[in-house]
């Protein structure tokens, strides 16, 4: 029931900000260890793509978050927006690949429920194009995160 909602956003995401690709992850316990301690995972749900953008989330399933250090950032600081290469610094494994999928430029930030997180939500420029100014990109990321954030937390009313 939500996937139109969700696809609605992310297609605002595109338009509004004039972004190439919008998309989320979210967070799920793909496996446990043989003493039954969860592996935490993220699988790319949702994804929209500008024309001529070709889709990426079959290369973003299952994705154990113990090999990458940008949930760790995002858990401290929630939001993050740059070039492919200064967010390098901080997880040098998913900027190549974001690098490797035309990604130039990134915008991202936790989906929180009331008392966790339940995923992220990002939008990306492909091929050097121009992003919209800081401003814009943070008001558009507020209003969508907290409308995500009802959509995906199943304790949250509709």
């Amino acid at each position: 029931n939500i996937k139109p909602l969700v696809t609605e956003l992310l297609r605002s995401a595109i338009n509004e900000m004039d972004a190439d690709r919008a998309f989320v992850f979210e967070l799920h316990n793909g496996s446990n260890n043989t003493a039954g301690l969860p592996f935490i995972h993220c699988t790319m749900t949702y994804e929209e793509n500008a024309r001529d953008i070709e889709p990426i989330d079959e290369d973003y399933q299952n994705l154990s978050l113990t090999r990458f250090s940008f949930p760790e950032y995002l858990h401290k600081h929630d939001l993050w927006f740059g070039t492919i290469e200064e967010f390098a610094e901080i997880d040098k494994k998913i900027a190549s690949r974001m690098k490797h999928n035309g990604a130039t430029y990134l915008v991202i930030t936790t989906i929180r429920s009331e008392d966790s997180e339940i995923g992220y939500f990002g939008f990306t420029y492909c091929n050097g194009k121009e992003h919209k100014n800081d401003k814009d990109m943070m008001e558009f990321m507020v209003h969508a995160v907290q409308r995500l954030s009802k959509l995906l937390d199943k304790n949250t009313e509709k």
